[in-house]
C-alpha cells in the first residue's frame, strides 16, 4: 500500500510538471527571477550502498533568494527511485536558498527540512535537507547542469548527484 501511494504521488508530480512546464518555461528567464520546474537522474549513496539518484523540484526565486520543494531519492536499483524498492531512501523537502548568476547560468545552495522514508527503514525521520546546483542556460527558460542532493538525519543519511534539466527561471 505504501509503495503504491509513493508511486501515485510521483506520477501526479510528473504529470503536473508535464502540464506546467510550458507555462513555467514562459516565465521571466532573467537569472534570479521567476518560477521553475526541474528533474534529473544520476548516482547516489546510502547506508554503504551505491545506486541511482533522482529528483523532481519546483520553486520560485525572489532575486537572489529562492524557496523550493523537492522529492529526491536514492535507490539500489534502476527500477524505481521513488517507489520504495528493495532498498531506497526518499525525502520530501522544503528549502530556502541563495543563488548567484554565473556567465549565462546560475549557481545555488539551499538548506531546509526533509521528511525521510525508505524500505528497510524503521519508521520515518526528519532530516537536514541540502542541495547545490550549477546550471547553464541552453535557451530561454531552459537549463541543464548538475544538482547535488543530500539529507542528513539520525537514521540513514543519503546523498546523490544528478544530471538535471530545468524549465523556467534560469
Amino acid at each position: 500500500m505504501r509503495g503504491s501511494r509513493v508511486r501515485s504521488w510521483t506520477t501526479a508530480l510528473l504529470l503536473a510538471g508535464a502540464f506546467l512546464a510550458p507555462t513555467v518555461a514562459g516565465a521571466d528567464s532573467t537569472p534570479g527571477t521567476g518560477a521553475w520546474l526541474g528533474l534529473g537522474i544520476g548516482g547516489g549513496h546510502f547506508s554503504d550502498v551505491g545506486g541511482v539518484a533522482g529528483h523532481v523540484d519546483a520553486g520560485w526565486a525572489f532575486g537572489e533568494t529562492f524557496l523550493s520543494a523537492r522529492l529526491a531519492g536514492v535507490a539500489d536499483t534502476v527500477v524505481c527511485v521513488f517507489c520504495q524498492s528493495k532498498g531506497d531512501r526518499v525525502d520530501t523537502a522544503l528549502l530556502l536558498g541563495r543563488q548567484w548568476g554565473w556567465g549565462s547560468g546560475l549557481r545555488s545552495i539551499a538548506i531546509g527540512a526533509g521528511y525521510v522514508r525508505g524500505q528497510h527503514f524503521a519508521g520515518s525521520s526528519v532530516g537536514l535537507a541540502l542541495e547545490a546546483r550549477l546550471m547553464a542556460r541552453l535557451g530561454r527558460g531552459l537549463g541543464v547542469g548538475l544538482y547535488g542532493v543530500a539529507n542528513v538525519n539520525s537514521k540513514s543519511s543519503f546523498f546523490g548527484v544528478t544530471l538535471a534539466v530545468r524549465f523556467g527561471g534560469i
